[in-house]
């Protein structure tokens, strides 16, 4: 993967992640430009919300912890 690839982004929209700022979350990251899908629980919900990145796992997501993963799997 190059620099420049666009990873798979999935925002889990389950009911923990949704409460927890999953869905403004997915927002926020879509406003940055990243093409994101709607994921289903994978059963984080105590670390809530939760994201995958090229199927790398992020809890307690916020949009910085999101960006330097893409950061990292792009490298």
């Amino acid at each position: 993967m190059t620099g420049d690839s666009q990873p798979t982004i999935e925002v889990c929209f389950g009911p923990q992640c949704s409460d927890a700022g999953g869905r403004e979350l997915a927002k926020d990251l879509e406003a940055s430009g990243l093409e994101i899908c709607m994921g289903d629980c994978r059963n984080q919900c105590p670390h809530a919300p939760a994201v995958l990145v090229n199927n790398r796992l992020v809890t307690k997501a916020t949009q910085e912890k999101v960006l330097e993963k893409v950061k990292s799997v792009n490298r």
